[in-house]
């Protein structure tokens, strides 16, 4: 779903399908009383990353709104990202602002392979420090063809769609989603996030995240598939204004779980403590 805005968006293209940035999720051994969960941007972020190439800034007509254009690199295809400064867009904003920018890079430069484009909003007026701002559909970006000269989403493109699960005392849903990685080996990696109508304690937000994280992990097979984690409030059909949840430090709580790795759940490499063990 870290990193910068610069880097997440990075990573996000070179994964995906999160150059700018969000984080990967990073959380200390005892999230119940010292989480360090840094901030990552949703949806589906891979931490393995290589480096992009350093953005240009472009003009796309709107002082609201920071624009860059990244050159494709050997492991990173090229990229557009929008900042909304402040000012949340919904996602139908957020989409067209995006799809004028694309446009305006594929009208100008040489491009023989897929480009992929970002919104991001920003609270602090910061363009590198922001979050991943949900299209129309409920992708988390887009994709143009320079074969075909068309725009798609990612959800379009893939046919992917999240599957949505209400908890029993429907504090909180689950919304679980597996996307398929467009570089080589092509395997899929999974997103989870716990959706709270209400802001939960830091503690209950740590436990259900981890608790669901495992069951999802349990239900897919837990040495096949890798998968980020993350904690929003939010209503459902609004996944726009979903809102992530942050620990007492101030950063945004997130785990991982890679099992080449080992059977964890974890955060920035870093152990959460006998709860996060997954059964294998």
């Amino acid at each position: 779903m870290a990193l910068r805005r610069r880097a997440a968006a990075a990573t996000l293209a070179a994964v995906i399908v999160s150059s700018c940035g969000s984080q990967q999720p990073s959380v200390a051994a005892d999230p119940a009383s010292a989480p360090t969960a840094q901030k990552t941007s949703r949806p589906s972020v891979d931490p393995n990353l290589p480096k992009s190439a350093t953005p240009q800034t472009i003009d796309c007509g709107s002082p609201t709104m920071a624009a860059d254009y990244t050159v494709q690199t050997q492991s990173v295809p090229a990229m557009v990202t929008v900042t909304f400064l402040r000012v949340r867009p919904t996602s139908q904003q957020a989409e067209a602002a995006l799809r004028k920018c694309i446009g305006l890079v594929t009208s100008t430069q040489f491009l023989t392979s897929e480009l992929q484009g970002f919104a991001f909003w920003s609270t602090t007026g910061d363009k590198d420090d922001g979050e991943v701002v949900p299209l129309a559909d409920g992708s988390s970006y887009l994709l143009h063809d320079p074969a075909t000269k068309t725009i798609q989403s990612s959800n379009a493109r893939s046919g992917a769609t999240a599957t949505i699960t209400d908890a029993k005392d429907r504090s909180y849903f689950v919304s679980y989603e597996e996307t398929t990685r467009l570089v080589p080996p092509n395997d899929k990696f999974a997103t989870i996030s716990i959706v709270f109508r209400d802001n939960p304690t830091e503690r209950r937000a740590f436990e259900v995240l981890i608790e669901e994280a495992k069951a999802a992990i349990q239900r897919r097979g837990s040495n096949r598939i890798d998968l980020l984690g993350f904690v929003q409030v939010g209503r459902k059909g609004n996944e726009a204004g979903w809102e992530q949840v942050r620990g007492a430090n101030g950063k945004f709580i997130g785990i991982e779980y890679r099992p080449s790795k080992g059977h964890q759940l974890t955060a920035d490499g870093r152990s959460l403590g006998p709860s996060a063990v997954v059964p294998p």
